[in-house]
């Protein structure tokens, strides 16, 4: 979501792109999302973000993830101080530490890598999960 929103300050016609829905998609969630994505239809980014942070929907997660630039994902961890060098090693994905991700928080709060508004905005849609 970070990462999305901070490439929307210099793009604001971001949020607005579609990304289609395969007919088929083998995406990995124990506990499916209340409401799941619609096979063969498009979703603006925004709508994906949406349904990632507030039903934690990993099928708009893993489309969001697919459909940004990997240099604009590096770049932000690397902006936030976190290390991904470890992602490589580790089957699971987790690389984030609880104090690392805690900062998120912070950083949102005291705007101080999105600008106020869209600060405001990610903290708004991470209150409603």
């Amino acid at each position: 979501m970070i990462a999305y929103f901070k490439a929307a300050e210099t793009d604001p016609g971001l949020l607005g792109q579609t990304i289609p829905v395969p007919g088929t998609f083998n995406h990995q969630q124990t506990i499916l999302p209340q409401i799941t994505l619609t096979p063969n239809q498009t979703y603006t980014v925004e709508e994906l973000i949406n349904r990632m942070i507030i039903y934690s929907d990993n099928q708009a997660y893993e489309l969001l993830q697919e459909y940004i630039d990997n240099q604009i994902l590096v770049k932000t961890y690397t902006d936030l101080g976190i290390d991904i060098s470890q992602a490589y090693d580790d089957p699971t994905g987790n690389i984030i530490s609880v104090k690392s991700y805690a900062s998120f928080f912070r950083i949102l709060f005291n705007a101080s890598y999105l600008n106020k508004d869209t600060s405001e905005k990610a903290l708004k849609l991470l209150s409603q999960t």
